[in-house]
């Protein structure tokens, strides 16, 4: 049986299982940028102690939010699909 693994001579993405998150690479960016990830940081390293949940919020303080948190992602890249 002969086994071709031309499919799999050019990696796109590496994952790296760190302490308690997943890192996603993305290889074909020339400075190898991390995929965006679902959340902010590791919920077990986080330092947030309680939640509220606030209704009625104000489109414009909540475009705001928004506009503030798409900052932190600036590095990171903007490749589609699946892994």
């Amino acid at each position: 049986m002969i086994v071709c693994y031309t499919e799999y001579d050019e990696p796109h993405t590496l994952l790296v299982l760190v302490e308690e998150e997943l890192v996603v690479i993305d290889l074909q960016n020339d400075n190898w940028h991390t995929n965006r990830i679902p959340y902010l940081c590791s919920l077990h390293s986080s330092a947030i102690t309680c939640a509220q949940h606030v209704t009625n919020v104000p489109e414009a303080l909540w475009n705001k939010i928004v506009d503030v948190g798409e900052t932190q992602f600036t590095n990171t890249s903007n490749r589609v699909g699946s892994l």
